[in-house]
């Protein structure tokens, strides 16, 4: 089995277990990792690409020896990556959990820069996820890369998207984010609100308060719609990314006006997330995390 076939199989594999039909085969990926020692040399970039996207799909950790091959095929062959390519590379070593040397991470910054004018929504908002997620902070040529390429495409960004990029800028610790990025993804965000889950309005309106954007009055109208809308769906973490967020400061006077419109308990979280935010960590964070929505409740209900 040669190192195509290696790829495509895990790929292939990784996509069976994402739609449920089949789980990992710890004996099979074995054999497929003591096949890329042998011939990691061998591996194109979509090969390795696939490769790791497709470990990381299914949480499956190589041993150091296949993470050292790779890497080095990875940045040895960086000059023939495309923008999925590196996408995948940077996301799939996130989501497992593994920093990149600094030669490979120094090729696939490199890569990304070049080809930037060709990334998608996608690929930008996985690339600046992934660095991001490894506490990676990317050099200025990408950053300024991607923020454009972002703007660029703003009108594409699905929500997931939206989100990641996003709180993937605030994460690093962006300094001076691009105004035209900015308002380009409030601007998306609220075209897009009904297709926004809990998880990604805590994430976005999250990313805008840690980055010192005041949020405008579209997405902040669009944004409590959908908390509106999604309130029986929101878990413990959702709700500490809005305490974080500071979000009741700018809601109040919309919160007063439609104050029929929301779920009783994310409307006590909300109004007392300002007077009690200290206490309200506390009690969030602390137990378990079934426990801790309702221990949040009780406590904000005391403070009636």
């Amino acid at each position: 089995m040669g190192a195509r076939q290696v790829a495509n199989v895990v790929h292939s594999m990784a996509k069976l277990c994402e739609s449920g039909r089949m789980g990992v085969d710890g004996e099979l990926v074995g054999v497929l990792l003591a096949r890329v020692r042998a011939r990691a040399g061998a591996f194109k970039p979509q090969e390795v690409a696939n490769f790791v996207w497709g470990l990381a799909k299914m949480g499956v950790k190589p041993d150091a020896g296949v993470l050292e091959a790779m890497q080095g095929q990875a940045a040895a062959t960086a000059d023939d990556f495309n923008p999925q390519d590196v996408a995948n590379v940077v996301w799939g070593l996130a989501t497992m959990g593994i920093k990149p040397g600094a030669g490979l991470l120094a090729a696939m910054q490199g890569r990304a820069t070049a080809t930037a004018r060709d990334f998608k929504p996608q690929e930008v908002a996985n690339f600046v996820w992934g660095l991001a997620t490894m506490d990676i902070r990317p050099d200025a040529a990408v950053l300024e890369a991607m923020q454009g390429r972002a703007t660029a495409t703003a009108g594409g960004f699905k929500p997931q998207e939206v989100a990641n990029l996003m709180w993937g800028l605030a994460t690093i610790d962006i300094e001076n984010p691009d105004t035209s990025l900015l308002e380009a993804m409030q601007g998306q965000a609220t075209a897009t609100a009904g297709d926004f889950k809990p998880q990604e309005v805590s994430m976005l309106m999250w990313a805008l308060a840690t980055m010192g954007v005041k949020a405008d009055a579209g997405v902040l109208e669009a944004m409590q719609a959908r908390v509106t809308a999604t309130a029986d769906d929101f878990n413990p973490q959702n709700v500490t990314n809005f305490l974080d967020a500071g979000l009741l400061e700018a809601m109040q006077g919309r919160l007063r006006a439609t104050v029929d419109g929301f779920n009783p308990q994310v409307l006590l979280l909300l109004y007392y997330s300002s007077r009690f935010k200290n206490n309200c960590f506390a009690v969030m964070r602390s137990g378990s995390e079934e426990g801790s929505y309702l221990r949040l409740v009780d406590f904000c209900i005391t403070q009636l």
